[in-house]
């Protein structure tokens, strides 16, 4: 839930509260308070050496971690796989990693994996690698090192975590989650305004779901309920939490800064005039039909970043892609 690294114009002073209130609601720090209603989880601080491995450039894993690698086997699930490369890509990204050697932090996450029921789900502080998703077929979650490590080191929003523990003065965290089973539509994202749970809205903004439409005050009485309860405890006052309902009970999946994460079916304005209101009753947002669907911005994490820039001219960028692909296959002929 993630700002994605954004650029804005705020004041010093302005950024500076920012600061502490992203301090807060990293989850190695609400974690402990909120354990009972969070999925396992096991944290590893970084390292300045991993930290830097995380920040150089092109995608490659070290010396230590590409040794793990069974020969010969497919372990990851349909997952990219370095061995698709040329030899001679191979050969550079085995120089580029050839010196780094991470196996105390390795046989760590290795440890963790098998303890957590082995698969994970990784994050940083702040964010997941969601936008490098389509380096192990489609998904977030890990099986082993090889995965945890080609994820963290092809996401941008690592980077910007990366960043923002600078700006913040955190540690940076590897933050190894159990996989939660539950599906979207049980998954909500919900504001709280100075303690007071005011709105919700459906996590899954790119799907209609008929049951949830004729259960939704079944869902919006729920969602109370587990924020109330919870509400003591939260790092803010004011905040954005999303949550999931199992078949077991209610989990919190992450927790945000008012006004920072993405409002999904509200607008901040909407949110905002929610609280002047006196006596407004809590509104849960659903999408109400089929024609109400928006894009899913996963279809954006499937493209190269020249294509999913919005000042990129897509039809120029596309004729350019073919003609060249037109010429190669000329040349071949």
């Amino acid at each position: 839930m993630s700002s994605d690294g954004v650029t804005d114009h705020r004041t010093e002073d302005e950024v500076q509260r920012l600061n502490s209130l992203k301090r807060k609601v990293a989850l190695p720090v609400w974690h402990s308070e909120l354990k009972k209603y969070s999925p396992r989880t096991r944290f590893i601080e970084l390292d300045e050496a991993f930290v830097s491995y995380l920040l150089s450039d092109s995608v490659f894993l070290p010396a230590s971690c590409a040794k793990r690698r069974p020969a010969a086997s497919d372990n990851n699930g349909g997952a990219f796989n370095q061995d698709d490369w040329s030899d001679a890509e191979d050969d550079e990204e085995d120089a580029l990693g050839s010196d780094l050697d991470f196996t105390a932090l390795e046989d760590l996450i290795e440890e963790y994996i098998k303890e957590l029921g082995g698969k994970v789900f990784v994050k940083l502080n702040w964010s997941c690698p969601k936008d490098a998703a389509w380096a192990l077929g489609g998904t977030v979650n890990c099986i082993d090192v090889e995965q945890v490590f080609t994820l963290l080191k092809s996401s941008n929003r690592i980077q910007f975590d990366l960043e923002a523990c600078k700006q913040t003065e955190s540690t940076p965290t590897l933050c190894l989650r159990t996989c939660v089973n539950a599906p979207s539509i049980t998954t909500f994202r919900t504001f709280i305004k100075d303690g007071v749970p005011i709105a919700a809205s459906q996590h899954d903004t790119h799907t209609f779901y008929r049951q949830l439409v004729q259960e939704r005050q079944n869902f919006a009485a729920k969602i109370t309920e587990f924020l109330e309860k919870v509400a003591p405890k939260l790092p803010l006052s004011t905040l954005v939490v999303d949550i999931v309902f199992n078949s077991e009970r209610a989990l919190i999946l992450d927790i945000d800064v008012w006004g920072e994460a993405n409002p999904l079916l509200y607008e901040w304005a909407d949110l905002d005039a929610m609280c002047q209101s006196e006596g407004s009753e809590f509104q849960l947002r659903i999408i109400e039909s089929d024609v109400g669907i928006q894009p899913s911005m996963s279809l954006y994490n499937s493209v190269p970043d020249d294509l999913s820039n919005p000042q990129v001219d897509w039809k120029e960028a596309l004729d350019s892609v073919i003609s060249t692909t037109r010429g190669e296959r000329n040349d071949q002929a």
